[in-house]
């Protein structure tokens, strides 16, 4: 019994120490399972990871594009790597595009830039072939692993490496996915729509390039494809390894792999990464922004391509010593070179710029579709109806007593000068108007119009409109202009010729008192002289003298009475001159204010304008003459009257309530109460995302290949809340102004136009931020890009700006309105009729 119980102890002990051997080598088989792809079948794969790596994270750098290398990298710490496949794609197709619509100025640039592209093909030829040299890193580094692995008995004898490319023709996976337009797919560089590589590629206007080949992830290929590759960038590398033993007995070992991302755990077999992991999830965007109004004409960018409206020239600068606004400013650009262009030549630059810093190729029928994808129609803004507004003239608040619909004007008529233009480019510096006028500018702060001004609308059709008409109503505006001058100057006048008046009367009373002082004495004289006489012939002659003098005296007392009366003439119409000119003044420089809900004409008042609806200016155009003050008739001129107003609300200049006063043909509460339909566009915003210009990975196939496909992708995104406010420009970027860029409205109306460009110049060193200078910057706002599973917003690129349209007076204006100034008679202050453009309205 107890011989039976030690065997089945024994029996048990053996069990389980078998279990747990099976469990053991369970455990290490599993975990050699798991790892096994993660080392290398021999030192050869080994070695070949390591020049691998090294070789993709080779770069050269150029100040327009980056660093370039041999494939795409996503950006880290800010600097990422683009293969020069991808750059030269961008530039060609940027070349397509310039030509297809005749911007000279971005074919010029995209032309230079391929010619820059091909020197640092050869620098980076140069730096790879370095590298793999005897005394190169690369090499040293691949020698070290070989030996370190050599096997016992055994020595690495001799090494190589050779660069090159594997034969096209057996190895068809290595073409690239660079897609050709649609008019190249019979070409003999294209196979199955995609650019081949180390053939002539066509480019327009230039030599043929040569794309170099590309795999997602590093490869080996089979060593007798490996050949030499001399015109386009060598992507594949050849180690040949010899070994030897102690019996002299060479072994020769070699390994052919294209360059691509390392993935250990599929030990470089010819697997594809998924090319989702391999983009970057941040896009750029062009803007396009019509802070005033788009002009209805403009429906997409092929219409701003093609426009033959831009006519004025203006210049580009470049930020220097910090960023604007801030502690930058602007001078002329070194690089990239630009000349002066037009506005439409300036878009194409930018819009090149924002293309040529893209993380991938583009798809050039996606391309060209965005450009022609027409954009939806401009939006009108609505009026707004105005509580407790208040406004002030002549000195005084005066309340609104109705509830009106203010018009959203978006212009004014103005007087050209060059100080926009000078101020760009010679006062933007820090605190100087200039930088303040851009910072404004780009914070789409509300334009300041000249408070002088008048108030105009910009319609969605370039259509200049008087506030509150249907039409631009330039004889209303020449009356209305010309009679407050005319107003003014009656009044100045008036002045003039009261004070003369009240100088002249001073001395002619004093005269007459003087006068009247003697006489009163002589009289005095005589009557006394004549109560002393007792002959009676004496004392005839005395009473016909004492007659005489009375008559005298009766005279001066008569004339002192009318000139007292002509003296308090002159003063009142002194002060009421005074009145006047100063409510004319006040007038003129609040009308931007005041006429911003219309010009009207009255119909019970004669020559007298109803103004905002609320408000009625009753010109004084004839002057006091000096015989008007010297007849003494108060009744004959308005200057005599009490309190003259020329300008005041309705009420206290007609004292008629508002139902009972016309205003071309509609009295004054109808005019209060209608409603306009709105006029002008409202600001618009059109965004065109990098990411939609790509085959989306996250499409399915067959949409991709769908009709509805290129819509779905292109279009781009319209909004009217601007998401890029207070956004400083980098060091070495640049910045466009044109003041005069484009006339409509039959060349009444001047827009402006205002670009900056976050991606013209690139640099390897931090700028004084901490960021590396031309990347793209992100928004302030954060959420505002609505589109289909967009996981961030898009950081903006490039923005280009159709703003600020200003009203010039023409030369019908001009002869009636030439030199027309106001004065302030209280303070000296003179004022243009028509004020000029200042450097603060860009």
């Amino acid at each position: 019994m107890a011989n039976t119980n030690n065997w089945n102890s024994v029996g048990s002990l053996w069990l389980s120490t078998f279990a747990a051997s099976v469990l053991i080598s369970v455990y290490v088989v599993t975990l050699a399972w798991f790892n096994i792809g993660s080392v290398a079948s021999d030192p050869l794969e080994q070695a070949a990871e390591k020049a691998c790596e090294n070789l993709t994270n080779t770069s050269v750098f150029d100040p327009a594009f980056g660093k370039i290398g041999i494939r795409d990298l996503p950006a880290e710490n800010n600097s990422k790597i683009r293969s020069l496949n991808t750059v030269y794609s961008l530039v060609r197709q940027a070349i397509w595009t310039s030509r297809q619509y005749n911007l000279s100025a971005m074919q010029e640039q995209a032309q230079a830039d391929l010619t820059v592209l091909r020197k640092r093909q050869e620098e980076l030829r140069a730096k790879l072939i370095a590298d793999i040299a005897k005394e190169g890193q690369t090499y040293k580094q691949v020698q070290r692993i070989l030996v370190r692995s050599a096997l016992p008995g055994t020595h690495l004898s001799s090494m190589s490496i050779e660069l090159g490319a594997v034969a096209s023709n057996t190895e068809t996976c290595f073409d690239s996915d660079i897609e050709c337009r649609q008019d190249e797919i019979q070409a003999t560089y294209v196979r199955a729509g995609k650019l081949k590589v180390m053939t002539p590629v066509a480019v327009p206007l230039s030599t043929p390039i040569f794309l170099h080949q590309q795999s997602t992830s590093a490869t080996v290929a089979a060593n007798k494809y490996f050949k030499p590759c001399l015109e386009a960038l060598p992507t594949a590398f050849l180690i040949t390894a010899e070994y030897e033993g102690k019996s002299k007995v060479k072994k020769r070992n070699q390994i052919c792999v294209i360059c691509g991302e390392i993935n250990r755990s599929l030990r470089l077999k010819n697997e594809q990464v998924s090319a989702a992991k391999n983009k970057s999830k941040e896009s750029t965007c062009l803007a396009l922004t019509f802070p005033q109004g788009r002009p209805a004409f403009f429906n997409s960018l092929a219409d701003l391509f093609n426009s033959k409206l831009f006519a004025g020239s203006g210049e580009w600068q470049q930020v220097a010593n910090g960023t604007l606004p801030g502690g930058g400013k602007l001078a002329p650009p070194v690089a990239p070179t630009l000349g002066s262009m037009d506005c439409r030549e300036a878009l194409g630059v930018t819009f090149y710029h924002w293309l040529r810093q893209l993380n991938k190729p583009i798809v050039p029928r996606i391309l060209a579709a965005a450009i022609e994808k027409g954009w939806v129609e401009p939006k009108q803004a609505m009026r707004i109806q105005a509580k407790g507004d208040r406004v002030s003239s002549v000195g005084q608040d005066l309340e609104q007593d109705n509830l009106i619909w203010q018009t959203p004007t978006n212009s004014c008529l103005a007087s050209d000068s060059e100080a926009r233009i000078i101020a760009f480019l010679h006062q933007t510096a820090a605190q100087e108007v200039g930088q303040k006028a851009l910072a404004a500018a780009f914070a789409a702060a509300p334009l300041n119009y000249p408070p002088s001004a008048i108030p105009l609308i910009v319609d969605s059709k370039g259509n200049a409109i008087t506030a509150g008409r249907n039409s631009f109503d330039r004889q209303i505006i020449i009356d209305l202009l010309t009679e407050i001058y005319g107003t003014n100057l009656s009044a100045q006048e008036t002045i003039a010729t009261a004070q003369l008046s009240e100088i002249n009367a001073f001395k002619t009373l004093r005269q007459s008192r003087n006068r009247t002082v003697l006489l009163e004495a002589d009289l005095a004289s005589l009557k006394d002289r004549m109560r002393q006489e007792s002959d009676p012939n004496k004392d005839k002659f005395l009473k016909s003298e004492i007659d005489a003098f009375e008559t005298s005296l009766g005279y001066e007392q008569a004339e002192q009475k009318r000139i007292s009366t002509a003296l308090n003439l002159a003063h009142t119409a002194k002060l009421n001159g005074i009145s006047v000119a100063q409510q004319s003044f006040e007038l003129s420089s609040r009308l931007l204010q005041v006429c911003r809900n219309g010009i009207n004409r009255l119909d019970n008042v004669p020559g007298a304008f109803l103004l905002g609806k609320r408000f009625i200016f009753r010109p004084q155009l004839v002057a006091l003459s000096e015989g008007e003050i010297a007849s003494g008739n108060a009744a004959h001129s308005a200057w005599f009257s009490s309190n003259l107003k020329i300008f005041g609300k309705v009420q206290e200049i007609v004292g008629l309530p508002s139902t009972k006063i016309m205003a071309e043909g509609h009295t004054v509460s109808e005019r209060l109460a209608e409603e306009e339909p709105p006029l002008a566009a409202t600001p618009e915003i059109i965004i065109y995302d990098s990411s939609l210009l790509f085959n989306d990975d996250r499409l399915s196939d067959s949409f991709r290949k769908s009709e509805d496909s290129s819509r779905a992708l292109i279009l781009p995104l319209d909004q009217t809340e601007y998401p890029f406010k207070g956004l400083p420009v980098g060091d070495k970027q640049l910045i466009y102004y044109a003041q005069k860029a484009l006339t409509t409205s039959e060349k009444m109306v001047t827009w402006s136009a205002l670009a900056r460009d976050y991606v013209a110049y690139q640099d390897q060193a931090e700028g004084q931020s901490g960021v590396r200078i031309g990347l793209a910057v992100s928004a302030n706002t954060r959420g505002w890009f609505s589109h289909v599973e967009q996981e961030t917003d898009p950081k903006l690129a490039c923005e280009w700006q159709l703003r600020a349209p200003i009203v010039l007076i023409d030369q019908q204006m001009k002869d009636a309105l030439k030199g027309a100034t106001l004065t302030n008679p209280k303070t000296g202050q003179r004022m243009p009729l028509v004020p000029p453009i200042g450097p603060n309205l860009m």
